[in-house]
């Protein structure tokens, strides 16, 4: 003899799949934003290490005008 669920409970059994579907399309939404946002985060590195860069560059410049104040100030201080 086979047992045949009842209507109510075949109803039950679909929304109960219907809810894990959804459940599993949120987590895949949700995955998808925490992708988008390491993204975010990978990019912000980026400008920071570029900002980070040009502020290096912009110290050597410093440094390079520096050396060449103080080279001038040996020259003039040779020259008098």
């Amino acid at each position: 003899m086979v047992l045949l669920p009842d209507l109510d409970s075949a109803g039950e059994i679909a929304t109960s799949v219907q809810a894990v579907v959804t459940n599993e399309e949120a987590i895949v939404t949700y995955a998808q934003a925490v992708v988008t946002s390491a993204q975010a985060i990978v990019t912000y590195a980026q400008v920071i290490v570029t900002y980070a860069g040009a502020i290096v560059s912009n110290d050597e410049a410093m440094v390079t005008n520096g050396k060449a104040m103080v080279t001038n100030g040996e020259v003039t201080v040779k020259h008098v």
